[in-house]
């Protein structure tokens, strides 16, 4: 009986492992292609005359692998400043009912323990990158945030997705002049 017991949990023990383990290579493709992302953040939008609930539940805490251009650097010069890092991503229009606007940067906010993966870093790198998707501060707390513009762009809306903390996973070689 108790070899059956044994026999049983690690039975048990290697399902749970092949489940939880097994769920890193069935991630759904956004959370590698950022145009995949853009793709199904609209599905997302779309729902239910954008209701936040469905965008939160398919994104919110979500880690995702992406890469893009870095533009701006500003590295915290006190403990209480977080810093950002700025990445132009490939345009992608988010499509939503009422507009389309256009989603191609990333404001990232490395946490204190992730800037040092970021020193060999300059504006202009193309990197690879980990982030985790977040509600943001704004109300409604969301993934996804947007407002109709004004002076310049009234008419158009701003779009931005709404991340926490930033790992630089690599970066790539710059083309030979």
């Amino acid at each position: 009986m108790k070899r059956s017991m044994e026999i049983v949990c690690m039975a048990l023990a290697l399902c749970a492992t092949v489940c939880n383990g097994g769920e890193k290579s069935g991630d759904p493709a956004w959370t590698t292609d950022w145009s995949a992302f853009v793709k199904q953040l609209s599905v997302e939008v779309t729902k239910d005359n954008y209701f936040v609930g469905n965008v939160n539940t398919a994104f919110s805490c979500k880690g995702v692998k992406w890469s893009g251009k870095v533009t701006e650097i500003k590295k915290p010069t006190t403990p209480d400043e977080s810093g950002l890092i700025r990445i132009a991503m490939k345009p992608e229009v988010l499509k939503m009912q009422s507009s389309n606007p256009t989603l191609d940067k990333l404001t990232l906010t490395p946490e204190a323990s992730e800037w040092d993966s970021w020193k060999a870093v300059s504006v202009g790198d193309t990197v690879e990158f980990s982030t985790t998707l977040d509600e943001g501060v704004f109300v409604p707390k969301c993934v996804l945030s947007y407002m109709q513009g004004m002076g310049p762009n009234a008419g158009k809306t701003m779009a931005w997705v709404n991340t926490k903390g930033a790992k630089c996973l690599g970066v790539q070689p710059k083309a030979d002049k």
